[in-house]
């Protein structure tokens, strides 16, 4: 272990051998572990606002999830956890994973699949929008699979996504808040879209607050009451959500759905999916 601090304290990272060591990350440490970034990482603002909230509650815990360094000393792995160390002010523990191959990620989620803990524990919302988001991904038959619904939802930019707009208002509606909405909210966040558009609308409509509510949301808002929405029907929920949360779209005066915009629905839930799994976070 004082080899490796010693390594932090001169901002050297790089390994011959790979090794795993559980190390106490502070603010200090973070901001240095950054500075060995390549410096073409993209973050997600929300994301770490949504970390760093869990570390100040004192939330966050040791998973299999690291902070990674390939053998020339470079992170591949963590930025997002260490910027929310870095904002949050607080010492967290975590894996620091030395001597990585650079093509790591190559390979990334595609080895043989861990046994996990199943969902329990997590909001129930949060894991109804993650089921329908498996499910819309790999197929009706994938939701028995502990391994991969853990994989797509536990400690994932999807994850902390539904968490933020639980976190934001807590309100439940039937329509508005359901897994459809839910999901179609939490996508745009992963995909980078306008995360205070997207809180905003959550909780205007979450509180059916017509004030605060876009032009599409009181278009959405006058379909449900005229009961030409319903929450029954799950795709056409999610087409719709994904219309009402992309800010390009927030003065449209009416919204139409289709099997086409379902189908559109249906593919850029599982685009979104697929490269959150493929990209480190």
């Amino acid at each position: 272990m004082n080899e490796y601090l010693e390594r932090i304290k001169s901002k050297r990272f790089d390994s011959r051998e790979k090794k795993a060591i559980l190390t106490a990350i502070s603010p200090g440490i973070a901001k240095t572990m950054l500075e060995a970034s390549n410096g073409n990482r993209k973050l997600r603002k929300w994301y770490v606002d949504a970390l760093a909230n869990v570390m100040i509650r004192g939330e966050f815990r040791v998973t299999a999830e690291c902070i990674g360094f390939t053998a020339d000393g470079t992170l591949v792995e963590g930025h997002h956890r260490l910027s929310a160390i870095v904002q949050s002010g607080q010492t967290v523990d975590m894996f620091v994973v030395y001597g990585l191959d650079h093509d790591i990620y190559s390979f990334h989620n595609i080895g043989i699949k861990r046994t996990t803990a199943d969902l329990h524990g997590i909001r129930k919302q949060t894991a109804e929008a993650i089921n329908k988001a498996v499910v819309l991904t790999f197929g009706s038959g994938a939701i028995s699979q502990t391994d991969l619904v853990h994989k797509v939802g536990v400690g994932t930019p999807l994850f902390y996504a539904l968490e933020s707009l639980a976190e934001h208002c807590g309100a439940n509606s039937a329509y508005f808040t359901s897994a459809p909405m839910r999901l179609a909210a939490a996508i745009h966040l992963v995909n980078g879209r306008d995360a205070d558009f997207i809180l905003h609308q959550w909780r205007a409509l979450a509180l059916s607050d017509i004030a605060a509510m876009s032009p599409a949301s009181q278009a959405l808002l006058r379909q449900v009451v005229q009961k030409k929405a319903s929450a029954q029907n799950s795709m056409d929920t999610l087409a719709r959500g994904r219309v009402v949360f992309d800010e390009s779209r927030q003065n449209v005066s009416r919204i139409s759905v289709d099997e086409e915009s379902i189908s559109a629905a249906r593919l850029w839930v599982k685009k979104a999916v697929n490269a959150m799994l493929s990209e480190p976070f």
